[in-house]
C-alpha cells in the first residue's frame, strides 16, 4: 500500500511537471505573440500560441542536465571564438587573394552521447571558418573555409567542452 501512494505522489509530480512546462512555452510564445503584433490580433494568437505550446511540449527533447561549474569556462571560450571567426571573416573579406582552400572534411566524434553530438553540429558554426552540415554515424560533415588551418583541434576543443557543460565526458554513455 506504501509503495502504491509513492508511485502516485511520483506520478503527480510527474503530471505537475508536465503542466508547468506548458505553461512555460505558452508564457514564451505570449511574450513573443505580444512583441511581433504590438500587442493585437488576439483572436488569432491565443490559438497560436496554445498550438505552439502543445507542439513544443510534445516535440520537447529531453531535458538537458548542465554543470553549471563548466559554464562560465565554456561562455568564455565560446565568447572568444565568436570573436575570431568575426575577425577571420572580416580580414577574408579584405584580401585580395581570391585564392580558395576550402573542403569539406570529416571529424570523428570522441563522445558518443548524443545531446554533446547535436550541440556541437549546431555551435560549430561560430567557430572560425567552420560550418556543421550533417552527422553521419559517428562522424560529423563539416565545410571548412581552410583546410590548411588547424581546423581539427579547434572542433575537438569545443566537443570537450560541451561534454565537460552536458556532463557526457568523453567516451562516456549516451
Amino acid at each position: 500500500m506504501a509503495a502504491t501512494r509513492g508511485k502516485r505522489s511520483e506520478n503527480s509530480q510527474q503530471q505537475g511537471l508536465r503542466i508547468v512546462r506548458v505553461l512555460l512555452w505558452a508564457l514564451v510564445y505570449t511574450v513573443i505573440w505580444t512583441l511581433l503584433s504590438s500587442g493585437q490580433g488576439w483572436y488569432i494568437g491565443i490559438p497560436v500560441i496554445c498550438l505552439a505550446a502543445g507542439v513544443s511540449y510534445i516535440l520537447q527533447p529531453p531535458s538537458l542536465a548542465f554543470r553549471l561549474q563548466y559554464l562560465p569556462s565554456f561562455i568564455a571560450y565560446f565568447v572568444s571564438r565568436q570573436l575570431l571567426g568575426g575577425m577571420d571573416v572580416a580580414k577574408r573579406s579584405f584580401q585580395r587573394d581570391a585564392s580558395s582552400h576550402a573542403a569539406w572534411v570529416h571529424y570523428p566524434f570522441t563522445c558518443p552521447a548524443l545531446n554533446t553530438r547535436i550541440g556541437l553540429s549546431a555551435l560549430i558554426g561560430l567557430l572560425p571558418g567552420t560550418l556543421g552540415a550533417r552527422i553521419e554515424s559517428d562522424q560529423l560533415l563539416i565545410h571548412v573555409l581552410d583546410k590548411r588551418l588547424d581546423w581539427k583541434s579547434e572542433v575537438a576543443t569545443l566537443e570537450r567542452h560541451l561534454s565537460k557543460l552536458l556532463g557526457t565526458p568523453e567516451g562516456g554513455s549516451s
